[in-house]
């Protein structure tokens, strides 16, 4: 690796730093739905993209697109086990949430999906039932 690399990987954690501040700064003063849209707005995608781009090639960071939409919504599937153990604690609640995003991330990548249109209709599909388990609870 050389040094080019690091320095974008470095860039790369303080652009990352510089967007979740900013989250949290619009959170604190709009609300928590506000800040969660601005959260997960496709911004931190496109850095994300951008540096795979950068490090890595154009053509991985297209291949890494196919996958997106599947992984995030299992990053959904986290914040709606998140609120439905929240009544055992934190600790509990995030700990099991978390090994549920990971076994998740774990089938995505053994059964190693790399198709779009089925990555876009799951992630269509979660998003429904995440927002009606979270707006119903």
């Amino acid at each position: 690796m050389n040094e080019s690399f690091y320095f974008l990987l470095a860039l790369s954690f303080l652009v990352g730093s510089i967007w979740v501040t900013l989250t949290s700064i619009a959170a604190e003063r709009l609300g928590s739905k506000i800040g969660g849209l601005i959260g997960g707005l496709p911004s931190t995608v496109i850095v994300s993209f951008f540096f795979i781009g950068l490090t890595q090639s154009p053509q991985t960071a297209s291949l890494a697109t196919n996958v997106f939409p599947l992984a995030y919504s299992v990053t959904g599937l986290f914040l709606v086990f998140y609120a439905l153990f929240s009544r055992k604690g934190f600790l509990v609640s995030f700990i099991c949430s978390l090994l549920i995003w990971f076994s998740l991330s774990a089938l995505i990548i053994l059964f190693d999906i790399n198709n779009f249109l089925i990555s876009l209709l799951a992630y269509a599909l979660v998003f429904s039932i995440s927002y009606y388990v979270l707006e119903k609870n």
